[in-house]
């Protein structure tokens, strides 16, 4: 498909969109953004494999380097499909809503985040309404050639260098602490699936700003603080997680457990430009591509 067609696509879909919109039919941030293969709201980590073709289908030669060059390519075709077509690797809407200047808006970083030794791609999306943002890190599958998801949530997390990580929750619906305890998802990365397990979901009630009173959450609050923490293990279910509160003492006890004086990592993120796309695996910038594409973006949605 050339350029014009995908265009085309993109902007036949933003009518659409601003159609069902206006005729109150949809509502909320999914009429704006679409996420890369949505996932519902009980799904912790997505396992199946979401892949790119690569943009050099030669057949792949032996060794590190020709790996690594071959990584480089499948890691550019996905990023160059985010900033020029608007798509994520999987194929789906990367947003709808056409941005200012052309060129979708996003951070990427190339970094081994999981310490396997090989890069792995990270994309940040936060330049939009909330249900849209996320960061997804995607590895390099050398045997198909292709990419795929080991992480996917929402933007506000905390990587740390022994696999462990910390994902803050998009909303904070309960009574929570007066001392800024956000609540998160906690995930450890598996080297046997190179992707990243559910650990546990944990959360905060300040017992002064509930109404009704649960005798069994105030024998749990043994520093007699008020505060109690909710710790729920990947399998238990959510209500009967609810049962078993801890107090401060325990909770520390538990979170030491997994960060075991692990260091958080500050990720390089990125700008997706038509420079960064190319110079962050030392490539030559392609200005004849994108020259033809801004020619061609400027007469869809400027014209």
């Amino acid at each position: 498909m050339d350029m014009i067609k995908k265009c085309d696509m993109i902007l036949t879909i933003f009518l659409l969109a601003a159609l069902t919109v206006s005729c109150g039919q949809t509502s909320g941030a999914q009429s704006q953004t679409a996420l890369p293969q949505q996932r519902s709201e009980t799904e912790s980590v997505r396992k199946e494999i979401v892949c790119a073709e690569t943009a050099d289908n030669r057949p792949k030669e032996a060794g590190p380097e020709a790996a690594q060059s071959s990584m480089a390519a499948v890691y550019i075709s996905a990023l160059e499909g985010i900033y020029y077509d608007a798509l994520w690797p999987d194929g789906t809407m990367f947003s709808l809503t056409p941005p200012a200047g052309g060129g979708a808006s996003a951070d990427f970083a190339v970094y081994d985040i999981d310490f396997d030794g090989q890069d792995e791609l990270i994309i940040e999306h936060s330049d939009t309404v909330m249900a849209g943002m996320v960061t997804v890190v995607y590895g390099y599958d050398e045997n198909t050639g292709r990419v795929f998801e080991e992480f996917f949530e929402f933007p506000s997390i905390r990587f740390y260098d022994n696999g462990i990580v910390e994902a803050d929750w998009s909303h904070n619906q309960d009574p929570a602490s007066a001392d800024d305890f956000w609540p998160y998802t906690l995930y450890q990365y598996n080297p046997q699936t190179d992707s990243y397990t559910h650990i546990a979901s944990v959360h905060a009630q300040d017992m002064s700003r509930r109404r009704d009173k649960i005798s069994s959450w105030e024998k749990a609050d043994t520093d007699g603080d008020g505060i109690l923490f909710f710790i729920i293990q990947e399998g238990v279910a959510y209500e009967d997680g609810l049962q078993n509160p801890v107090d401060l003492a325990e909770y520390r006890q538990w979170h030491d457990s997994y960060i075991n004086g692990a260091e958080q990592i500050t990720v390089p993120f990125l700008p997706i430009d038509y420079k960064n796309i190319y110079t962050a695996f030392g490539k030559p910038l392609d200005r004849e591509k994108y020259d033809h594409w801004q020619k061609e973006w400027e007469a869809q949605f400027k014209g």
